[in-house]
């Protein structure tokens, strides 16, 4: 198998193990042993008017039990899954489109949304960048009780 090869299914095969482990609801230190590099960065793109963790920068392996412990402060996860992953092997970047059902902890609304990711690993596999571009738009609703029903 060539070098390329063997990279790229290392890569693929740490982001979707890190996405499943997130998506199961997996102990954020365990995710942080497994899947994480010491100096990972994680950042949700939106307002932080939205919520605290949008547009904010999360360092390192506190930081990222940080960023979890704020999403789950305002969101419950009913239930994820991630597909189309598209890896870039020589800049060690994966990109992945998931789907999701959250439920808005403070209304008890629910909406269901297509989310981004962009991963970027370094040479041992680990998640040095964790982004996330979601839909805080009907986060944004879902918290005030106004998101339509369908």
């Amino acid at each position: 198998m060539s070098d390329q090869r063997c990279k790229r299914t290392e890569l693929l095969e740490a982001a979707v193990g890190f996405c499943n482990a997130f998506a199961d609801g997996t102990d954020p230190q365990k995710i942080t042993e497994q899947y994480l590099s010491k100096k990972i960065t994680v950042i949700e793109h939106g307002s932080p008017r939205v919520a605290l963790f949008l547009g904010h920068t999360f360092e390192g392996y506190d930081g990222f039990r940080q960023y979890v412990k704020d999403v789950m402060y305002y969101l419950q996860l009913d239930s994820m899954n991630f597909d189309d992953y598209i890896v870039d092997v020589t800049s060690s970047k994966v990109a992945v489109v998931g789907h999701a059902h959250f439920t808005a902890k403070e209304t008890g609304q629910t909406w269901e949304e297509i989310l981004a990711y962009r991963l970027l690993f370094d040479e041992d596999t680990k998640l040095t960048r964790y982004e996330i571009w979601a839909d805080s738009g009907s986060l944004h609703l879902a918290r005030q009780g106004k998101l339509a029903s369908k």
